[in-house]
């Protein structure tokens, strides 16, 4: 039997976390294989003696990463340097890229490290397991975004790019702001974006492209103090890097137009975005601790026992 740690997130300003207590009592048989850092529901006024009560676990950081799983909603770079040699599987989402992340995934490649990648967790029909952090994306984005476009919604001229759940939320929670002038395009029709871009107040980027969408010229030619909100992954032309959330404004076009970039929107809403993610994960942790597996979990392995499965990565 597999006993699983459950460290609080060392990733900046992180506040999700994987398993609340009320999900243990009701979906977990095997309690006494999990152990919680020290207040790990701090942030939700759930005490360590909550965690104990569900016949769980609450032990020193260094404990939590030093047994055979370690689930980390949001694996960095520290909790990496932080795992004891007895780790033999990751359960979080990791988001790793064979080219970017070379050296991470040579360190658990070395180390014989299983990783199953929450981001490949997906039903049948294709639908991630937590998409609620999608929609989050796009709606606390928004609602996070807007007021630096000097406008109310209701004046704005938007754009948005992308039509998938990040963009579909972006653009319900625009509406629900009152905003009526909003333009949809996607990656295939950049192009006519590109041509009216001076027109817009508000450029909001959700699309799922591993592809340059608007690169330096295009940006150059925004209306001046009209905002660019990047929620998407490397669609932009980007001499900038995610920023704080609670400062998630840097500049380009030589200070003309702000950009709102934040890495994890959805902890903006980490109450909401835990409680989904509890509920999902819960049925899987008793075939984790007794080193079973189902077609979910295989689908989600991107490095197997120290051997890389390139295309998912």
């Amino acid at each position: 039997m597999n006993k699983i740690g459950f460290p609080r997130s060392r990733m900046k300003e992180e506040r999700r976390i994987a398993l609340l207590p009320v999900d243990i009592s009701r979906d977990i048989k095997n309690p006494e294989f999990l152990y919680f850092e020290r207040g790990y529901g701090i942030n939700f006024g759930i005490s360590d003696k909550d965690y104990r009560l569900t016949g769980a676990h609450v032990v020193k950081a260094e404990r939590a990463y030093s047994l055979e799983i370690l689930c980390q909603p949001k694996f960095c770079e520290q909790d990496l340097a932080n795992m004891g040699d007895r780790v033999k599987t990751i359960f979080g989402w990791l988001h790793l890229d064979k080219d970017a992340d070379k050296e991470e995934i040579e360190l658990m490649s070395q180390r014989g490290i299983s990783v199953i990648a929450w981001e490949f967790m997906r039903k049948e029909d294709g639908k991630n397991l937590f998409w609620v952090n999608g929609v989050l994306t796009g709606q606390i984005g928004i609602l996070h975004a807007m007021p630096y476009a000097g406008k109310i919604p209701k004046d704005c001229n938007v754009a948005v790019i992308g039509r998938k759940r990040v963009g579909i939320a972006a653009i319900n929670q625009l509406r629900t702001l009152g905003t009526e002038n909003i333009d949809i395009y996607h990656s295939e029709n950049s192009t006519d974006l590109k041509n009216k871009i001076d027109e817009y107040d508000v450029i909001v980027d959700c699309a799922c492209s591993d592809t340059e969408i608007l690169n330096a010229q295009d940006l150059s030619k925004m209306r001046p103090g009209a905002l660019l909100i990047d929620m998407a992954r490397n669609c932009m032309w980007g001499k900038y890097k995610p920023q704080s959330i609670f400062a998630p404004i840097v500049h380009i076009n030589e200070g003309r137009n702000p950009v709102y970039c934040v890495r994890n929107i959805p902890t903006l809403a980490y109450q909401t975005a835990t409680e989904h993610n509890s509920r999902t994960i819960a049925p899987y942790i008793d075939l984790l601790i007794k080193g079973e597996t189902n077609k979910m979990l295989d689908n989600a392995v991107v490095i197997d026992k120290g051997k890389p499965i390139l295309e998912r990565l």
